[in-house]
């Protein structure tokens, strides 16, 4: 569907338009209720911007976009019939929830990946190296076995390579929802993490 985007206001409210030809509604049937309730427009938004959210990265790179997101959060779309044009309005927050909800099924997809790698059955001890080389351009690299959780093993390579680069620092590994923390502290310090 031929979405054009309008640019995007300060307070971060953005507006899309989509010719009125392209839903194939007549005039007389405009007149309905139902073009004027909240449900129908957030019905009608919603469909339209999950389903062409790449239209939208201007709006995600814009200046604007990080601070509206503070200041205000999407709480519906509003739908305005404009000459030719059907006018769908809404809080640019609603692009930062979409990101969120994929970027969660994209984390849950990769972890379910990671987990169902099958290996080999043996005993498992804290996530063995399996693999510690020096690849042709002098870099040193590192493979953990996966058999227990990523954390672990994250944090098991990073040791290892700090270790081999002489710091002397035990690393600690957090996978949240949205993002990876890793830490680095003194070895004498790891006992009170």
């Amino acid at each position: 569907m031929p979405l054009k985007l309008c640019p995007v206001n300060e307070d971060g409210d953005a507006c899309f338009k989509i010719p009125l030809s392209s839903f194939a509604w007549s005039n007389s049937s405009l007149i309905a209720p139902i073009f004027r309730s909240n449900a129908f427009a957030n019905l009608i938004g919603e469909i339209l911007v999950r389903s062409h959210f790449e239209v939208f990265g201007d709006v995600i790179a814009s200046n604007i976009y990080p601070e509206a997101c503070k200041k205000f959060k999407h709480s519906g779309f509003g739908l305005k019939i404009g000459g030719q044009d059907v006018l769908l309005y809404f809080h640019c927050s609603f692009l930062l929830q979409l990101f969120n909800q994929f970027l969660s099924k994209e984390l849950e997809a990769a972890q379910k990946e990671v987990i169902n790698i099958p290996v080999a059955k043996k005993k498992q001890t804290d996530n063995a190296l399996t693999i510690s080389s020096f690849t042709d351009d002098n870099k040193y690299k590192v493979t953990v076995s996966m058999q227990g959780n990523l954390e672990h093993s994250i944090s098991t390579a990073l040791a290892n390579i700090m270790e081999h680069y002489g710091v002397k620092k035990d690393v600690h590994t957090t996978l949240n929802m949205f993002s990876m923390e890793i830490e680095a502290c003194d070895k004498s310090k790891a006992e009170n993490y």
